[in-house]
């Protein structure tokens, strides 16, 4: 898979997410939604999380394809909001 930075993420809660249910009974699996999209070339795109366990990995689907959000190059703020930050 491939790997892309964001820099324009927003909160945007699925239905389920408000009423405060989990998408699959146990929480885990390939494809969750998560609460935040990605503004990537001009259109909105959802952030999945792969996790199972208690590890996760964030991407996006674009053209079809998986590619893996890297956090590395920005901090996390608040973690209410989920705001990021450049560090550079």
């Amino acid at each position: 898979m491939d790997r892309i930075t964001l820099d324009n993420v927003m909160r945007k809660p699925m239905r389920h997410h408000v009423l405060g249910l989990q998408y699959t009974a146990t929480g885990y699996g390939a494809k969750i939604p998560t609460i935040y999209v990605a503004k990537i070339g001009g259109r909105l795109h959802r952030l999945y999380c792969a996790i199972w366990s208690n590890v996760g990995t964030v991407y996006v689907v674009l053209n079809g394809e998986k590619v893996i959000v890297d956090f590395d190059d920005y901090a996390v703020t608040d973690y209410s909001k989920f705001v990021f930050k450049n560090t550079d």
